[in-house]
């Protein structure tokens, strides 16, 4: 090929690269690892449901999206395929993320469901604006079934069934409020709240977990742990006679340690579901909580005070190990970090 041929062609490469590059740096979300979202248009979107939805998939390192201040009024999903993505607000309670759907509406009710592993949320409120006392059932403003989830300084508020964690999946809870009525942590996953305060709404029941059983044995050696929590009144609401949990179904396992246990705490501490025999496989437990709440010498028949050796057990490594179901095949030992808080940045292209 003679030399102005390929000089020629040269320059249509040049141009066509230089084209490339362009559009990348003019769209302003190439080779992102962030998106920031508000509600007053100052972000690159103001729905954090299009800002997911943009996300690159199958993620190996973490993706964020920053929120802005703001009630976000939408029904949030984050599919399987969105692995590693991170929420972080400004302070969970500036920003809230809501929606009213309940079980007489749709099977689907949560206003935020998590189908992905590796989510990370932080300064997050969760919302479902269902109240089952005045019309309405179960309505749950978060829903986890994705593997390894972390919750750092959130606030998860509703009703009945306020927070669902299950498919004997794992997560983590720090830092966190928990409030609701009837069974607001509900599910069948593996989940450790560590320094949260759980608040009662309704003389009923914090927890209702639950597992099924192969062989007459749970599948799981842990399921809900509550260390270091503080199980107070909600403002304003009137209890003197709720529940740690209640066995939603066979093999349900619940323990609280070192928790401090309000008045709101009947005197038996646990109860059992509609008078049928799921009590009978469930594991309910307590180690050294402190508080008027706490009456061991008061607690029903079928539950349990832990020894210093049994509770020595109740370890993050422990809990989190691979090994710690046969229900479902999980992706080796988990050991967590708490990520250091992020700013969030400037945009340059605002909606």
């Amino acid at each position: 090929m003679s030399t102005p041929h390929k000089i020629i062609r040269s320059k249509y490469h040049i141009i066509a690269l230089l084209s490339l590059i362009f559009i990348a740096l003019s769209d302003g979300r190439a080779e992102r690892d962030h998106y920031v979202v508000a509600a007053d248009g100052s972000g690159e979107f103001a729905s954090v449901q299009e800002a997911i939805d943009a996300c690159p998939r199958n993620r190996t390192a973490r993706f964020v999206i920053f929120i802005k201040p703001g009630t976000y009024k939408e029904k949030i999903r984050i599919p399987a395929d969105k692995t590693m993505l991170k929420l972080v607000g400004e302070s969970y309670q500036s920003v809230i993320l809501s929606y009213h759907d309940h079980a007489r509406i749709t099977s689907d009710y949560a206003s935020t469901r998590v189908y992905a592993d590796d989510f990370y949320a932080e300064n997050i409120t969760f919302q479902n604006t269902i109240d089952s006392r005045r019309g309405g059932s179960q309505a749950a403003a978060l829903r986890v079934d994705g593997d390894r989830a972390i919750f750092y300084r959130c606030r998860m508020t509703g009703y009945q069934d306020t927070y669902y964690v299950g498919g004997n999946r794992r997560s983590y809870n720090k830092e966190c409020i928990i409030e609701g009525t009837t069974d607001f942590i509900y599910g069948d996953g593996i989940s450790l709240f560590e320094d949260c305060t759980i608040r009662l709404r309704k003389d009923s029941h914090i927890t209702a977990h639950s597992q099924r059983l192969v062989d007459g044995k749970p599948v799981n050696k842990f399921g809900y742990v509550f260390k270091n929590c503080d199980i107070k009144l909600y403002p304003g609401e009137s209890v003197s006679n709720a529940s740690l949990g209640r066995p939603w179904r066979e093999g349900a396992r619940v323990a609280y340690l070192d928790c401090h246990l309000a008045e709101q705490i009947r005197p038996e501490g646990w109860s059992v579901w509609n008078q049928n025999s799921n009590h009978e496989t469930a594991f309910f437990a307590e180690y050294r909580n402190t508080g008027p709440g706490s009456n061991p010498s008061e607690r029903l028949p079928w539950t349990h005070q832990l020894t210093d050796a049994e509770a020595a057990a109740y370890t993050r490594e422990n809990i989190f190990r691979a090994d710690s179901t046969t229900a479902v095949s999980l992706e080796g030992d988990w050991f967590l970090e708490i990520e250091p808080t992020p700013s969030i940045p400037s945009v340059s292209h605002p909606r």
